[in-house]
């Protein structure tokens, strides 16, 4: 029964509050109570508040203002925008398809950060990009090679094949009888290269340095490799890629070098490491020691030296071999990088990625591979100066696919070695002759393509009919292997589409036929890439390099040409056609004409008194000059008579001191060793 009165209602209250005391006085444990509706998860939540605060949301109105948001497009879709690769454009997007929109940041927020990232000199107002304003930048040219003028050719590094040793010789030296080694450019090379004659009788070759071996084109016998050069300011050594061209009868060749010293290192690899937020636990332990935490995950990577011949350790470490010269597997770690899912640099605090270079021991590779997507860690291999990825293996990506699900097959497929991750994608890597094997037993029906450079085509006409997985079957019917992309083009009429595919190899035949219609297989010419110059392999020093590089041509000062300021060229007067000794007769004329009115012109008269007076007077302050002068040449000569007289007596002072000086020194010289030898003769023995 409900309570009737206020005292009714206290004791009720009092006995329940002791049956539930007393209740919870009995049980040893009590549950804990189930929260529903608890927002976020607090990695996302703190990710959306660091979004807001980003893009000028005030930092006292960010918590208010992310619950305004998940409270208009709904939790779940917060979260997914939240973990999507592009976390922004997801919440704008999101905000701006609920009715009514919502504005995430207000005006005024947005335009305190535009102005303050104009201060910056990052934003200098809104712009609509032109597609057809767009320039293609400007290549840029290559670096001036080095001048075979400032370089020499190191004694001994050539020899005939009976081991004479050849010296180097200038190219104005070149005849029947020659021998020796030119060093010189293919320019100035180019004649002989063109001609493809031998020409000397013994042993003659070009040194060709500044050159690619896709420019040399010539008959004769030629060869790539590095040569010894020394500079002939400094004599500094630089080692550079050159090849050596045959012009003798007998073969030039690199005399080959005495290496006495036993191998003391072993076999590298490098991995790219990449540590994921989203899946480690503690992201502030990594902050604190990246490098320490990846390592402290990856067995192979660490040393160990328990166990002993007869009984050794089998734990999963590296352990040394007998006689190794490497005392730890991990060889070197560099560019350590925090960035967002975007990759862009960001600091570490709020960094979605860690990523690092380590260079360690060819035989932890595929061990420590074996361990990518655990833990976070994803590795991938990479060539030995981190610049490219490594081509003995290959990834399988796997879109809609989560990390749980791509273990499971990773464990279950023969020839998986590990999982990959670049931002979104996920994938499993394999060795590259497994991975064809791998392809068909995950992605059944697909066309692989193995790993290196890849050529785009167009194919069609085909029929609007075919799809990409009819293109690649017809593909496979002409015995090419190659992945189609997608439809390009319609040709006009009902002819069908224009495909675009990629593939490693070109085409058996360019036109094909399919149902008695002809099928064209053209290439799509790929991006201009940039030509990899020789200057970037030359080793030696910068300084030395600088020195023995070509000079640049001068630049031309563009405002000599397009000058803004200079006046606008008026129409060139129109010249007559006549005969050019005619002409010059007609100016003679003219001018004689005018000397002979200038001459008539007034009287010839000159008043006599006058000029002779004037001549009188220049007659006399000539006189005056020249006696003055007169007077300062003997006043110099004096005194120079002087100085030499005093310069004399003073450098016969300054020799007698150095004669007395020498004498005294001689005679101090004298006393010490008559002292030395007094002190060295034998004494007489005193019994």
């Amino acid at each position: 029964m409900l309570p009737t009165s206020e005292e009714e209602a206290y004791q009720l209250h009092a006995t329940g509050r002791s049956l539930f005391v007393a209740h919870l006085d009995s049980n040893p444990c009590v549950p804990r109570p189930w929260i529903f509706g608890a927002g976020l998860d607090p990695k996302a939540a703190d990710r959306l508040h660091g979004l807001l605060l980003d893009h000028g949301v005030d930092a006292s109105q960010v918590k208010q203002r992310g619950s305004l948001l998940i409270q208009a497009i709904g939790l779940a879709a917060t979260q997914q925008a939240v973990n999507s690769g592009q976390p922004w454009r997801a919440l704008k997007a999101a905000a701006n398809h609920v009715r009514p929109p919502f504005q995430i940041v207000l005006p005024g927020e947005l335009e305190a950060v535009v102005n303050k990232k104009a201060a910056q000199g990052g934003l200098k107002g809104k712009k609509k990009a032109n597609p057809a304003s767009k320039k293609v930048p400007n290549k840029p040219e290559p670096p001036p090679g080095l001048d075979p003028a400032k370089l020499l050719i190191e004694d001994g590094i050539f020899a005939l094949q009976d081991g004479t040793p050849v010296r180097q010789i200038n190219l104005a030296d070149i005849g029947p009888f020659a021998s020796g080694v030119v060093l010189c450019t293919v320019e100035q090379a180019a004649a002989y290269l063109r001609a493809n004659q031998l020409v000397s009788s013994g042993g003659l070759g070009l040194v060709l340095i500044n050159v690619d071996s896709g420019q040399i084109s010539t008959a004769l016998t030629w060869s790539t490799q590095r040569v010894i050069l020394r500079c002939q300011a400094n004599k500094e050594p630089i080692l550079a890629p050159a090849c050596l061209v045959q012009l003798g009868q007998q073969v030039v060749t690199s005399k080959p070098a005495q290496d006495i010293s036993e191998a003391l290192h072993e076999p590298a690899a490098c991995l790219k490491v990449a540590i994921y937020r989203d899946s480690v636990g503690d992201w502030d332990q990594v902050v604190r020691a990246p490098v320490k935490y990846l390592l402290g995950l990856l067995p192979p990577l660490q040393a160990c030296s328990g166990g002993s011949p007869d009984q050794p350790c089998t734990c999963s470490k590296w352990h040394p071999p007998p006689g190794s010269c490497v005392e730890d597997p991990v060889l070197d770690v560099w560019r350590r990088q925090w960035v967002s899912l975007n990759f862009q640099a960001c600091s570490a605090e709020r960094a979605e990625v860690f990523l690092v270079n380590v260079r360690c021991l060819e035989t932890q590779l595929e061990a420590s591979l074996g361990l990518s997507g655990r833990n976070g860690l994803f590795l991938e291999p990479r060539s030995l100066d981190a610049r490219d990825s490594h081509m003995e293996y290959q990834v399988l990506w796997l879109p809609k696919v989560d990390i749980a699900e791509l273990t499971r097959l990773q464990q279950c497929t023969a020839g998986a070695l590990g999982l990959a991750r670049v931002g979104s994608r996920l994938g499993i890597r394999s060795r590259l002759k497994d991975a064809p094997s791998v392809a068909q037993t995950l992605k059944p029906g697909s066309v692989f393509l193995a790993s290196g450079s890849r050529s785009t085509f167009e194919l069609g006409p085909l029929p609007f009919g075919c799809d990409r997985l009819t293109v690649s079957k017809l593909c496979g019917q002409w015995g090419w292997k190659a992945r189609p992309l997608h439809p390009c083009r319609t040709v006009d009429g009902t002819l069908g589409n224009m495909w675009r595919v990629q593939a490693c190899t070109p085409p058996p035949n360019n036109v094909v036929y399919y149902h008695g219609s002809e099928i064209v297989i053209t290439k799509v010419s790929d991006a201009d890439q940039p030509a990899q110059h020789s200057a970037a392999q030359i080793i030696g020093n910068s300084a030395t390099v600088q020195l023995c590089t070509k000079e640049a041509a001068p630049a031309i000062d563009p405002w000599l040409k397009n000058d803004p300021w200079a006046p606008a060229p008026g129409l060139p007067n129109p010249t007559p056609q006549g005969d050019a000794h005619t002409s010059i007769k007609e100016v003679e004329a003219r001018i004689t004409q005018n000397v002979w009115d200038k001459f008539n012109a007034g009287t010839m008269e000159v008043d006599s008194n006058a000029t002779e007076a004037r001549f009188a007077a220049l007659e006399q302050q000539v006189q005056s000059l020249t006696a003055h002068q007169q007077q300062m040449e003997v006043a110099i000569e004096e005194s120079s008579k002087k100085s030499d007289n005093q310069i004399a007596a003073l450098q016969v002072q300054v020799t007698t001191q150095i004669d007395n000086q020498g004498h005294h020194i001689q005679g101090m010289f004298q006393a010490q060793l008559q002292q030395i030898e007094a002190l060295l003769t034998k004494r007489a023995r005193m019994e």
